[in-house]
């Protein structure tokens, strides 16, 4: 026999699957506390009936008190509808002089009825319409009619004005009048370009060969870098030795000659500075700077060439910072617009309250790099203040409940809120931490009703009565009762207070 072990949520249709499956024609099918299968006593039979199909035997066990039970009620034979059973109801004397001894007794047959003929299928199909039935009756009278009560009642403007100081980070105070303010925080970037103002010269130097020439008894040595000057027209152009020469002494001629031979030597030079001045022609002289002619000398053995100049635009620093003023300007013009794009849903900004600091700048160029124009990307860094509109109503509605007359509320319809920004002055203040604003409501105050008073009244009232009702209550102007569905002869208030609704409006 093989043990099939149910948990507790499998059902009976779940049981049956797994004794089709079992290779076992005598199968334990054991039940734990709880089952679902207990729910219904005819989950075992089905459970029996199905297995006995499929020509299995199925042996329920469990140790549920409701499942021991069920399951011995199943096991239990019955008798038929039609069978009898005798009951010795009592011994019953119905002659005083006879013997008390004596006594007849009397056996009484009651039959006894089965109701196996009342199957449990039929009762869930009588039950169910039933059940249907009254829901539908519920649903009918106290779910579907609706009514929907429209008054219209006295009023009268009401117009005024408060000072509010809206702080970063405050919390909203009727009391002192302050509001709570948030920090937006955003970038704006934007790029322009500029001509260039500064000039520079450039070009090259001019080089060439010269030959120095010592006077001198002794030999001379000049270091790298030592100056030649070239003179012409009151002008002095300069060259510097490219390396360092030495320059041996004269020699004297001996006698009867009287002519000494001066020391000698080629070098190579260059132009201190750049430009075609610089290009000098052979056989021109040079004298040594610091020394003095009658002891050296220098002239020119091959033409000084390539020397050459010219003007370019380059780089300021005041084209630099006229570009970054210039941008910077501009970008303030986008401070509102750029944190407005920035608010949450329900914020307002307070214009004026944006601060702006440069977070970063890229130039095209450097200063003194050549270029005809200067581009500059520029990105600001911006914060300003900002207010909840469902704060200002909130608080508004807490300051205004001093100014309503005795008798009205606030009606809530057609209302106009506008806040003006004071700005800076002795008194006032406006920067991106707080800000001084007016606030001015335009609104109506009403009668004052109670709704739920009214709504107690018309419970169930006929459509006529409910108007005599509502007629009755004084400051009501006029009104108008919508009742659904709208069936004729049974216009009646529904009975479920829920399902009436009020609604109050200004005249």
């Amino acid at each position: 026999m093989e043990e099939i072990k149910l948990e507790m949520y499998e059902d009976a249709v779940s049981a049956i699957e797994r004794i089709v499956r079992s290779s076992d024609a005598n199968v334990l099918l054991i039940l734990p506390d709880g089952s679902v299968v207990f729910e219904n006593s005819l989950n075992l039979k089905l459970i029996k009936k199905e297995s006995e199909r499929v020509g299995k035997e199925v042996t329920f066990e469990t140790t549920d008190e409701i499942g021991k039970n069920l399951i011995e009620m199943m096991d239990t034979p019955r008798s038929s509808s039609r069978e009898f059973s005798t009951k010795d109801l009592s011994s019953l004397d119905y002659d005083g002089d006879r013997d008390t001894t004596e006594k007849k007794k009397f056996l009484v047959s009651l039959p006894k009825v089965s109701l196996k003929w009342i199957k449990p299928k039929l009762i869930f199909l009588l039950v169910i319409p039933i059940l249907v039935l009254i829901s539908g009756i519920y649903f009918v009278f106290w779910k579907v009619p609706k009514a929907n009560v429209k008054l219209v009642v006295s009023s009268q403007p009401l117009i005024k004005s408060v000072t509010v100081k809206i702080k970063k980070g405050g919390v909203n105070d009727s009391s002192t009048k302050i509001l709570a303010g948030t920090a937006v925080i955003a970038q704006v970037s934007d790029s322009n370009t500029a001509s260039t103002t500064g000039e520079k010269i450039i070009g090259k130097k001019a080089k060439g060969k010269v030959k120095i020439y010592n006077k001198t008894d002794a030999e001379k040595e000049f270091k790298k870098g030592t100056t030649l000057v070239y003179s012409k027209d009151s002008k002095k152009y300069k060259f510097a030795l490219a390396s360092a020469v030495t320059v041996p002494a004269r020699v004297d001629a001996l006698p009867p000659a009287t002519t000494s031979t001066w020391g000698e030597v080629d070098a190579n030079v260059e132009a201190v500075e750049i430009g075609e001045s610089y290009n000098i022609g052979n056989g021109k002289t040079l004298d040594l700077e610091d020394f003095k002619s009658s002891e050296y000398t220098a002239t020119v053995q091959e033409d000084l060439t390539g020397g050459e100049s010219k003007t370019i635009k380059v780089v300021s620093a005041t084209d630099q910072k006229a570009l970054s003023d210039a941008l910077y300007k501009l970008l303030l013009e986008k401070v509102d617009s750029t944190l407005e794009s920035n608010l949450a849903s329900g914020q307002k900004l307070i214009k004026g309250s944006g601060t702006a600091k440069i977070f970063s700048q890229e130039y095209s160029a450097l200063v003194d790099a050549e270029a005809d124009s200067l581009k500059l990307t520029q990105t600001l860094s911006l914060e300003g203040l900002a207010y909840s509109t469902d704060d200002v109503n909130k608080l508004l509605g807490s300051l205004l409940k001093d100014f309503v007359p005795d008798g009205y509320e606030l009606s809530g319809e057609e209302k106009q809120l506008s806040v003006e920004i004071l700005g800076n002055s002795d008194s006032t203040i406006l920067s991106s931490d707080e800000a001084d604003v007016q606030v001015t409501v335009k609104t109506f105050v009403r009668v004052k009703i109670n709704e739920d008073a009214i709504k107690k009244s018309l419970v169930s009232k006929k459509l006529n009565e409910a108007e005599k009702i509502i007629g009755g209550i004084k400051n009501i102007k006029n009104y108008e009762i919508t009742i659904s569905p709208n069936i004729p002869f049974l216009t009646r208030m529904p009975s479920n207070i829920s399902n009436i609704q009020i609604e109050v409006k200004k005249e």
